[in-house]
């Protein structure tokens, strides 16, 4: 075999492994959506307290952090049109009223420069 040849049989033969090392990533995982998701949980509870609580009533001493216990459970993750992106399905178990509460969600995801996940466009 002539070294062409070699070199065109090992390029067409890696053209699948380099298709499946793009399309690999496949979104988040699913530790990389719970971080994600508690994060935009415990941001909007803040920023409920705050709309029911406004700084002129509040001390000035910063409230706690609420603890957020959710559980996630990984869907499906498909790119987003026109975005780098994932939409993601989900479904995540809370505690409610002393019980285990478990609904379904779709969020979208997308990851920070630093590699971490965030909740976007909700």
């Amino acid at each position: 075999m002539t070294l062409f040849k070699k070199t065109a049989f090992v390029g067409i033969a890696l053209i699948p492994l380099m298709a499946l090392t793009a399309c690999g990533d496949g979104g988040p995982s699913e530790s990389d959506m719970q971080a994600a998701y508690v994060k935009y949980a415990q941001e909007h509870q803040e920023m409920l307290a705050d709309l029911m609580h406004p700084t002129s009533d509040r001390s000035a001493k910063p409230q706690p952090r609420a603890e957020v216990k959710a559980k996630i459970k990984k869907g499906e993750c498909k790119p987003a049109q026109g975005s780098t992106a994932y939409v993601c399905s989900f479904s995540v178990t809370e505690p409610v009223d002393g019980k285990d509460r478990t609904d379904t969600a779709e969020l979208a995801f997308l990851k920070a420069p630093d590699g971490t996940w965030a909740v976007v466009g909700f």
